[in-house]
């Protein structure tokens, strides 16, 4: 996890005031969500987006999500795993502002995660499959003595 900030921005990430949540690991075209959340003071307004984006070379672009102000203390995306089996990274950006009246930048936070893209496996690849377990195969072996 990378974490980018600047103003009053890591005094809420200190005080988990902002807590960002995703997978470490998941399965190739599998489906998960990475979700923000805010327990900010009444006064400290956020606008936030999250994004995805392939860990490879050249990075494929997606679309510039907008960002979204914050009512409801979370923001949340689906996201839909690859199955080219790449590793993901999974960033929020956070814009937060103080005062009601005539709000002034308090700070700006990044937020990224890797998120591990597991392989599935296929029908042509092998699998690890036991079919007895250990201790019914140590007594074919010992009544074989």
């Amino acid at each position: 996890m990378v974490t980018v900030y600047y103003g009053n921005a890591k005094q809420y990430l200190d005080e988990h005031q902002i807590y960002f949540s995703s997978p470490e690991q998941v399965k190739a075209d599998d489906q998960y969500s990475a979700t923000l959340y805010f327990i900010l003071p009444e006064n400290i307004n956020a606008t936030a987006t999250i994004n995805k984006e392939l860990i490879e070379k050249p990075a494929e672009t997606s679309p510039e999500e907008s960002f979204q102000v914050i009512k409801d203390h979370k923001l949340e995306r689906l996201f839909q795993a690859n199955n080219n089996n790449h590793n993901e990274l999974v960033s929020a950006t956070i814009i937060l502002s103080k005062g009601i009246i005539e709000p002034k930048l308090d700070g700006i936070l990044y937020i990224s995660k890797r998120v591990n893209v597991l392989p599935t496996i296929t029908q042509n690849q092998p699998e690890n499959i036991v079919d007895k377990p250990f201790a019914a195969t140590k007594e074919q072996n010992s009544n074989k003595k």
